[in-house]
Order: structure tokens, then C-alpha cells, then sequence
């Protein structure tokens, strides 16, 4: 393959094509890190979404990789983003919150440090919500990420800004975290690929939230890539497995082999109905399973494992509201179950589960866990006769921003809404397909489709087997060279 020609094309390329050319001496990991800067330079003020940059450190690392001698780590030289609440020593890390403006962490976060290892150069952070709570990514410290294909709409959250800065070559590789969505829905709005790994596989210390230093295990939260290629998310999961660093000593951890190598040995489960989804997305990616058969893909539509939907939904949210008021003060915690009481007297169902989530009993906690064994039950059931299965990312493209209502915190997206091909319908619902994976602790890929709705990209979910996180990413590869993948924005 020919080196590209233009320093646009430079940052648009693959981080696996970009390591090729450091390899070959055909750029410097310094030349390269400036090339990415300037397009920061050029790009980032309508964008925002590098909010943090250490020029001078990430430099002085460049002319280090571009002086090494002998053995080279798999991200050498590679100029890298991560979201902003990741840990980096000598760089501030607030994750949005005005009470953290100066802090500047003296140690790296364990995936952080696990990405240097290996070579990278992380010259910058970006954007996000405050505290990583929501599926958009503003903040009072930052302001507001925009979409590179449309600046009026939202990149998502909370790995929102992570998604803008890879769909707009501002960086050749990024570290996001997910919960609830937070790689797979800004991977889907920002038309690039995610992975959200199985639950445990990549060490989350240093990440906010817990706050630092808090050691705070949290319940379907993981660290993984995004990038603008399905290649350059497995190069990253190589290095980002490994146990949490207190039980390094004792335990590895090794991802096994796909399942298949080739399109048309996958096993294919597609799965569309259920949970609510706008039309113009429906049909698009009706159309994406029609090119995936063509190109030879063996498809079951209709197939889906063996258990009710809205009761895995409810299962998710109670865990994920839970979760986020055992973080914060007890007073919060009473402060949201009362509002959404408030709220759930007029019918709201996802008001209704906030309410009874906000403080839980532990006899409701055990009863809860007992319920995501049971998905994880039949979730295991389902894979052995299907290998990935196919959904929607979410219920729509990329909508407005729209930051009412932020004072509400949890309630926010349930006082929110948008519009569902003309019909409006609450912002909640732009959880429901992503939180399939993140309740049984699956893997998962956001894939783009090449397809949009009114200019913005529509993606797809791959959801894999417990630990296989091969198998879903393999697929992308397979897909992503059959089909195509990634396309730049035409905004920018």
C-alpha cells in the first residue's frame, strides 16, 4: 500500500496503516504527532472535542520513539487521545466536575499506562459529560462536543468526544469507557467503530468515576477502543487485556481465537424489534443485512435469545441508577428518589424505575443480581447456536443538543426527549438497545454501515459470546473489508 500523499489523508488513515508507515520510517512519530496537532488546530474549535493537550510532553515522548533503538512496543509512536476522565500523570483530569478543575494526577490509569507501554503517545484528552452521566457530552468546564456531520447534533456520550476526535482525524486512536452505551452509541452517532469489551478484561483503575482516590468496583463498566477501523480495535484490545494490577501476580488474562475467519461460517442472529427504534433506521439497516447475506453471511432474522425484553431493560436501569447514587451522597440519592416519584405519579415507566432503584435494599440488590445471572443464562444459551447477534445501536441517528433539564441528573434523559420519526418519545429510550451487552457483561461492537439518515450515520451492534471478544470484532474486519466501513464526515 502507498504512503497517503496529503497530511489530511495522514490523519484519516487507519492507526494500523499509521504504525506500518512509522515502522517503514516513511514518517516520524514526531512528524506524525504534529501533523495531528495542526489538524486540531484547524478543526477543533467548531468541534471541541480535545479539550486537554499536552503538546511539550507528548513531543518530548515522540523524539523518543522516533531516537529508540531495538524493541519496539505494538502502538510505537502512535499519537493517541483518551477521554478526559482518564488519569494522566501531569494532566488535569476533572471528568466535567468544576470540584476537580485542578487536579492533576501525579500517576497514570492502569489502561493509560498500559497504552504507553506499548508505545503510544497520548498527546491529549477529550471531551464528555459531566461525571460521564450522560448520552451527550457537555460539561461546565468544557462546554459542548459537536458532531462532525452536523455540528447542530449531538457526538453522544459519554465517550462522546472520544468518537468526534476519531471522526474527525484528530487522532489516530482512543481510550473510551462504557456503562450504559457510552463507546457503542457516540461510535454509532460519529459513524466509527467502538468496542465495548466483556466486563473484567481491561483493568478500569485510575478511571472517574470512582473518584480519585476511591477503589469503587463498578458493576458493567469497562474501558475499551474506538477507532476508524474494525483492525485497529483488536491492535488496541491486545494491549489494553490484562488483569487489574493488584492481581497481575497471580492471574493473566487471554482472549481466545475468533470463532471463524470467515463471513460465511458466522452464524448471524438479527434482531430489530422489541424495543423502539425510528423507521428511516429500521429500513437502513434492513438494507445492510441484505448486503451482509449477498456478500455471504448466513442470516436469521427474528432470532434472539430466550428472555423479555422490557425485564432485561429494567434489570439494566435499576442497576445502572443504583450505581450512580451509591456513588454520590446520600442526600442525591433521596433527592432523585423523590423527584422521580414525583414523576412516576404521572405514568413515566422509566421514572418509576428510578424511584425504586434510588435505594435499594440489599435483599433488592441479591434479587437483582440473581436476575442478570439469568440473562447471562440465557444469553450463553443463545450463543451456541448463533455466533454474533445483530441490533441497533440505538433508537436514532444523532439528535439535537439539548441540555435541559442537566440539574436533574439521572432524570434527565427521562424529562428529555426526541423525535422518533416525527413522533416525540422520551430520551430515555436511547438506552434500550445498548443495554443489552451491558447487563450480561457482553462484548460488543459498533460497527459503521455506511448508510445514514439525512446526512447522519446509521450504525450496528455486534454482540458476541462472554470472552470472546474476537468474534464480534473479527466479524467487523470481515465485514468492513467486504462492505466498506468508515467514511470521512462531510462537514469537516
Amino acid at each position: 500500500m502507498d504512503a497517503p500523499q496529503s497530511p489530511i489523508d495522514l490523519c484519516f488513515a487507519s492507526a494500523t496503516e499509521q504504525l506500518r508507515l512509522l515502522e517503514e520510517r516513511q514518517i516520524g512519530a514526531l512528524e506524525l504527532l504534529d501533523l495531528h496537532l495542526a489538524r486540531i488546530d484547524s478543526v477543533n474549535p467548531a468541534i471541541n472535542a480535545v479539550v486537554t493537550i499536552d503538546a511539550d510532553g507528548a513531543r518530548e515522548a515522540a523524539r523518543r520513539a522516533d531516537s529508540a533503538n531495538g524493541q519496539r512496543g505494538r502502538l510505537h509512536g502512535l499519537p493517541m487521545t483518551v477521554k478526559e476522565c482518564y488519569s494522566v500523570a501531569g494532566m488535569r483530569t476533572t471528568c466535567g466536575f468544576p470540584f476537580l478543575a485542578d487536579y492533576h494526577p501525579t500517576d497514570d490509569a492502569e489502561a493509560v499506562a498500559q497504552l504507553k507501554q506499548a508505545g503510544a503517545v497520548i498527546f491529549g484528552k477529550t471531551n464528555l459529560p459531566t461525571g460521564a452521566g450522560d448520552h451527550q457530552s457537555f460539561n461546565p468546564l468544557f462546554g459542548t462536543a459537536n458532531n462532525p456531520w452536523d455540528l447542530s447534533k449531538t457526538v453522544g456520550g459519554s465517550s462522546g468526544g472520544s468518537a468526534a476526535a476519531i471522526a474527525a482525524g484528530l487522532s489516530a486512536l482512543e481510550l473510551g469507557s462504557d456503562i450504559a452505551g457510552s463507546i457503542r452509541v457516540p461510535a454509532h452517532f460519529c459513524g466509527v467503530y467502538g468496542h465495548k469489551p466483556t466486563y473484567g478484561i481491561v483493568p478500569l483503575g485510575g478511571h472517574i468515576p470512582p473518584l480519585p482516590g476511591e477503589i469503587v468496583p463498578i458493576e458493567m463498566a469497562v474501558c475499551g477502543p474506538l477507532a476508524r477501523s474494525a483492525l485497529d480495535l483488536e491492535l488496541a484490545m491486545d494491549v489494553l487485556v490484562a488483569p487489574m494490577a493488584s492481581a497481575s501476580k497471580a492471574w493473566t488474562v487471554k482472549v481466545p481465537r475468533s470463532r471463524h475467519d470467515r463471513v460465511e461460517d458466522f452464524r448471524v442472529a438479527v434482531w430489530l424489534d422489541d424495543y423502539a427504534l425510528d423507521d428511516r433506521c429500521r429500513a437502513e439497516l434492513l438494507a445492510y443485512i441484505d448486503d451482509l447475506q449477498r456478500v455471504g453471511a448466513t442470516v436469521t432474522i427474528g432470532a434472539k435469545p430466550d428472555f423479555d425484553a422490557w425485564g432485561s431493560f429494567e434489570t439494566f436501569f435499576s442497576t445502572l441508577v443504583s450505581i450512580f447514587v451509591a456513588l454520590g451522597p446520600e442526600e442525591a440519592g433521596m433527592a432523585l428518589k423523590a423527584a422521580a416519584h414525583e414523576h412516576a405519579a404521572t405514568g413515566d415507566r422509566y421514572a418509576a424505575i428510578i424511584e425504586r432503584s434510588a435505594q435499594l435494599s440489599h435483599r433488592d440488590y441479591v434479587a437483582r443480581a440473581k436476575q442478570r445471572v439469568r440473562l447471562m443464562d440465557a444469553w450463553a444459551r443463545f450463543f451456541e447456536n448463533y455466533d454474533v447477534l445483530l441490533c441497533p445501536v440505538s433508537t436514532t441517528t444523532a439528535f439535537p443538543h439539548d441540555h435541559s433539564h442537566a440539574e436533574a441528573g439521572l432524570l434527565a434523559p427521562v424529562l428529555r426527549t426526541i423525535s422518533m420519526g416525527g413522533t416525540e418519545t422520551s430520551l430515555a429510550d436511547t438506552f434500550l438497545w445498548s443495554s443489552l451487552a451491558a447487563v450480561a457483561n457482553l462484548p460488543a461492537t459498533s460497527m459503521p454501515t455506511g448508510r445514514f439518515v439525512h446526512g447522519l450515520p446509521v450504525g450496528i451492534q455486534i454482540i458476541g459470546p462472554s470472552f470472546d471478544d474476537r468474534t464480534p470484532i473479527r466479524f467487523a474486519q470481515l465485514v468492513e473489508k467486504r462492505l466498506g466501513g468508515f467514511v470521512k464526515p462531510g462537514a469537516i
